[in-house]
């Protein structure tokens, strides 16, 4: 009996470890979903006054995204969600492909989304508003969010 109680007293501590090993490898993907994700950062927006129907608007986004799967072939995959504040829905916009397709490649760089025809909401001769932006790639993981400065539009 004793030697059965010494035995048990050897094992108990071994299969603590033992299932927090299996436990902990089992959670292991060798994929870290952050790193999956890509990550984009406001850089600029030019001009930020414009005259309604008139003027276009360059915003420029930094990315980065570790297994480069951003961008779509197809011209009609629109992967980048651009939100007016003044608004409710969003509006999408195509991004073609960073990396040659079926590329695992880590990249940088930069984007520019052109937004034509803005107008004001209300009555008056001026509005501010801003946009939220966020990206998804072609594996449907979304970016962060980001929101721009402030846009004026004039009469």
């Amino acid at each position: 009996m004793q030697h059965l109680q010494f035995h048990k007293k050897l094992i108990a501590p071994f299969l603590s470890v033992a299932l927090a090993l299996v436990v902990f490898t089992g959670c292991n993907d060798n994929e870290d979903p952050v790193l999956a994700k890509p990550q984009i950062a406001f850089f600029s927006m030019n001009p930020t006054v414009v005259t309604q129907f008139k003027d276009s608007i360059i915003i420029t986004v930094n990315f980065s995204d570790d297994d480069g799967d951003l961008g779509f072939k197809s011209p009609d995959s629109l992967s980048v969600s651009v939100l007016d504040n003044r608004l409710t829905k969003a509006d999408l916009y195509y991004l073609s492909p960073v990396t040659p397709d079926g590329k695992e490649l880590k990249v940088k760089g930069n984007f520019r989304i052109k937004i034509a025809n803005t107008f004001l909401i209300g009555n008056g001769g001026e509005e501010q508003t801003f946009y939220t932006i966020f990206v998804r790639d072609r594996a449907g993981n979304q970016s962060n969010i980001i929101i721009t400065s402030n846009l004026t539009i004039k009469k």
